[in-house]
């Protein structure tokens, strides 16, 4: 799980230098939380943890704050909390899931959170370009 965080840290690094950010003009990026909640949830399901236990809630908030530090990580886990039934959120919880499955299987990097900072304008050009 270690490995996990440094690569999604890194990644949110990168997203940031090409001006990416989880907080957008539309608001907070429920798909990119939603995805770091499928992966999380996953990689216990695998380890046979109990995800509604305090131990899985705090590997949760070490994961959040150490990806957007401390503050506004405690503020994006209780947003992603609160959105977990929202569309756009479990999209990214699916996706998370999936990457993970994909990390676990062949140990590639999980490439699938860069996907959850397209925005519309990116989607639009890129479905004209079909």
């Amino acid at each position: 799980m270690h490995r996990a965080i440094s690569t999604f840290d890194a990644q949110y690094k990168l997203l940031k230098l090409v001006g990416k950010n989880i907080e957008t003009k539309k608001g907070i990026n429920k798909r990119a939380l939603g995805y770091l909640d499928g992966f999380i949830k996953a990689a216990m399901r695998e380890k046979q943890l109990d995800i509604a236990s305090e131990p899985a809630f705090a590997v949760f908030r070490m994961i959040y704050e150490r990806v957007f530090e401390k503050e506004a990580g405690e503020n994006y886990l209780g947003y992603s909390t609160d959105s977990i039934s929202d569309d756009e959120t479990q999209n990214g919880v699916e996706i998370g899931a999936f990457d993970f499955s994909f990390w676990s299987q062949t140990g590639r990097e999980p490439k699938g959170w860069y996907g959850c900072f397209r925005d519309e304008d990116e989607k639009a050009a890129k479905a004209n370009m079909e």
